[in-house]
């Protein structure tokens, strides 16, 4: 088993770990195996989107999608669902923002006859 260990990935030896449904020899041997690779257990780097990141998503939404399916798939591809999630959350904050500044650039500033009741 520990041959086998030793083939898995930093992510998913940790991963492993995290599920809980291990029995103590083999928890025993991949606490080894991450004590020998020298891993840590926490995510500490970036577990959430800085505040200067999401006034940048919230405000370029229409302009850079390409961008913003590429910035939201790489959370994704690192298992990260969490950053993911919160990254479109922000993305569909500005399209409503968006929308809601063009119908009341509509109503307000060109006054179509077909829209006045």
């Amino acid at each position: 088993m520990m041959n086998k260990l030793e083939k898995l990935s930093d992510y998913q030896l940790i991963n492993l770990f995290q599920g809980g449904n291990l029995d103590a020899e083999l928890k025993r041997k991949v606490i080894n195996e991450i004590d020998r690779r020298d891993l840590k257990l926490s995510n500490e780097d970036k577990s959430f989107i800085s505040n200067k990141q999401k006034v940048f998503v919230f405000l370029t939404t229409i302009f850079l999608f390409k961008y913003h399916i590429k910035i939201a798939n790489s959370f994704l591809t690192n298992g990260n669902k969490k950053l993911y999630n919160e990254y479109w959350r922000w993305y569909s904050f500005g399209v409503g923002f968006k929308f809601i500044l063009l119908l009341l650039f509509a109503k307000y500033l060109l006054r179509p006859n077909v829209l006045m009741f």
